[in-house]
């Protein structure tokens, strides 16, 4: 299994009250990057990459030395399905790939990282909120992803990780790269080619149940963050 952890961007709703760039905020006494590093060396993930680009010197301080980092020099002009696409060469076999401002309970990522889907997404169905990339879902079979998805019509909200088998792997590399060729879809995420690779692949969401997520967009999520009660 190989780990894709997405660092480049800007956060642009917290950048101004802290010049760190997110992934490096603290909770718990560790930075989230360091929560995620931890949890998946836990879970026996070692082959790590980590895409950075937004003050990318702190963040390749920060980094242990089994983890390799990957430097996307157009960060602030673009979203992350054009950083992931710069480096597609390493979605080859299983791959998670996960947001850098987002920390899960370790138990989820174990269920995400056990699923035998091609495409798997982890989700929590617990409620559909705004700012968000929604889900719509027919139990666990995943039908769509995105923001553009109306909160009366989600099923849940896709909390930033997603496991990709070793055939849809090399596929998502495939159609972010037309996106990137035919110059489209500079501002949208790597989600934005998941409607396509999920008519070609079996494709899941694996909910979270009561397991516990944050994810840190501001200031006031950061404060949520803190006081939510996570596994070791």
């Amino acid at each position: 299994m190989r780990a894709i952890i997405l660092a480049a961007g800007v956060g642009s709703r917290i950048r101004g009250h802290t010049a760190s760039p997110k992934c490096l905020l603290r909770i718990d006494g560790k930075t989230l990057l360091q929560h995620q590093l931890d949890a998946l060396q836990e879970l026996g993930v070692s082959d790590v990459h980590v895409i950075v680009g937004y003050r990318s010197e702190e963040i390749i301080g920060a980094l242990p030395g089994h983890v390799r980092h990957h430097v996307y020099s157009q960060y602030a002009e673009t979203n992350n399905l054009w950083t992931l696409a710069a480096f597609s060469e390493l979605l080859q076999g299983d791959c998670l790939v996960q947001f850098a401002d987002v920390r899960v309970s370790r138990d989820a990522l174990r269920d995400l990282l056990c699923s035998l889907s091609d495409v798997a997404l982890l989700g929590d169905g617990r409620q559909c909120l705004e700012g968000t990339m929604r889900i719509r879902a027919r139990g666990e079979q995943l039908l769509e992803v995105g923001s553009h998805i109306p909160v009366s019509e989600g099923h849940g909200n896709f909390i930033g990780l997603a496991r990709f088998g070793a055939a849809a792997s090399p596929r998502l590399g495939a159609l972010i790269n037309r996106c990137v060729q035919l110059g489209q879809r500079r501002q949208d995420y790597y989600t934005a080619v998941l409607p396509e690779l999920c008519s070609e692949h079996r494709a899941h969401v694996v909910w979270l149940g009561g397991k516990s997520w944050a994810e840190v967009d501001d200031v006031s999520d950061l404060e949520r963050a803190q006081a939510i009660p996570f596994d070791a």
